[in-house]
C-alpha cells in the first residue's frame, strides 16, 4: 500500500499506521517545515519527502491507496480570526481536494477543527462525505475536539479510556490555563469590555481533570498544585508543561520529538494529531 500524507507535520499518521499494524510499502510526505521534516526523518528514515503541496502533482506518483492530511486550521478555528475560506492558509484545503481528485485513493482521511455548520457543509460537499466528530479526551488526557472526514467504513466513537491529566504528570498536579481577565471587584464576575478594570492573569482549572486543547501557546496549559476555579497567578503554584507531557497528551511516543529545541517541539506537537484517534480510525481499513 502506498500512503500520501499532506501537511504531514511530524508524521503522526505514520505512527498511527504502525500502532495499529497496517503494513505499507511507501509513505510519501508533503511538508515544508524543516524541524518537522527532521523529526520525521529521524524516526522514519524511509519516508519519501515531496516538499511543498503547491508543486505536487498526483500524476507523478504511483497509485495511492491511502490519502491523509489535516489542512491548516487557523482560518477555520473559533480561536482564530474566523476568515474561513478567505484565509490563505485555509485555502490549502483546496490543494487537498485537488490531490484527492488526482490520486483517486481507495481511502482518504481529512482532519480539521470544529467549525460552524456552513463551513462543514462546504468541505463535505467537496470530499463527498460528512465528518464524524471525535474528542481526543476519549483516548487521552486532552480535551481536543476535531472533525474527521473519511470514507473508511464503520467509524464509531472510540471507547472512553478515562485517562486523567493528573495520572500522566510526574507530580500528580492538575491542569489549568492562564487567562487574561477583567474581573469586576464588586461582582467577582468577568467584565471583559470594562476597560477601567485592568487585565490580570488568572489561572483557571478544569473540573474534569483533562488538559485544555494543546496549542502552540504555552500558557494555554499549565500544571497547578491544586485545583482552583479562578485565582491570580501570584496566588497559585504552577509550572509550564514539559515536552514529554505534551507528547503524552497527544499520545505520541516519549522522546519522539527529540532533536530540535523544546520550543520547536512544543509547537509541532501542538499542531499534530492525537495518535490514538488516528489509529482508531485507520484500524477500520479492510
Amino acid at each position: 500500500m502506498n500512503v500520501l500524507s499532506l501537511f504531514d507535520g511530524i508524521s503522526c499518521g505514520q505512527i498511527a499506521l504502525n500502532k495499529c499494524g497496517i503494513k505499507y510499502d511507501n509513505y510519501y510526505a508533503s511538508e515544508i517545515e524543516q524541524p518537522s521534516i527532521k523529526i520525521t526523518n529521524k524516526n522514519y528514515p524511509g519516508t519519501i519527502q515531496l516538499g511543498n503541496i503547491l508543486t505536487l502533482n498526483g500524476s507523478d506518483l504511483p497509485k495511492i491507496e491511502l490519502l491523509i492530511g489535516g489542512s491548516p486550521c487557523q482560518g477555520f478555528s473559533s480561536a482564530g480570526k474566523l476568515l474561513n475560506f478567505n484565509d490563505p492558509r485555509s485555502k490549502l484545503f483546496f490543494e487537498y481536494v485537488r490531490l484527492l481528485n488526482e490520486c483517486q485513493p481507495k481511502y482518504f482521511l481529512l482532519e480539521n477543527v470544529s467549525m460552524i455548520q456552513e463551513w462543514q457543509d462546504i468541505i463535505s460537499k467537496y470530499v463527498g462525505v460528512s465528518p464524524i466528530a471525535i474528542n481526543s479526551k476519549l483516548v487521552s488526557a486532552q480535551d481536543r475536539k476535531r472533525l474527521y472526514w473519511t470514507n473508511i467504513p464503520n467509524i464509531q466513537q472510540p471507547e472512553d479510556k478515562n485517562i486523567k491529566f493528573s495520572e500522566i504528570v510526574s507530580d500528580g498536579w492538575f491542569c489549568g490555563g492562564m487567562r487574561g481577565r477583567r474581573i469586576n471587584p464588586k461582582t467577582g464576575k468577568r467584565d471583559d469590555y470594562n476597560k477601567s478594570i485592568p487585565i490580570i492573569q488568572y489561572i483557571e482549572c478544569r473540573e474534569d481533570d483533562k488538559s485544555n486543547c494543546l496549542t502552540t501557546v504555552a500558557k494555554d496549559n499549565v500544571a497547578v498544585e491544586e485545583k482552583t476555579y479562578r485565582r491570580p497567578i501570584s496566588e497559585v503554584k504552577y509550572r509550564y508543561l514539559t515536552v514529554n507531557e505534551y507528547e503524552k497528551l497527544q499520545t505520541i511516543p516519549l522522546d519522539y520529538t527529540q532533536g530540535v529545541s523544546d520550543n520547536q517541539r512544543k509547537k509541532m506537537i501542538g499542531n499534530a494529531w492525537t495518535v490514538n484517534v488516528i489509529s482508531h480510525i485507520l484500524s477500520h481499513i479492510v
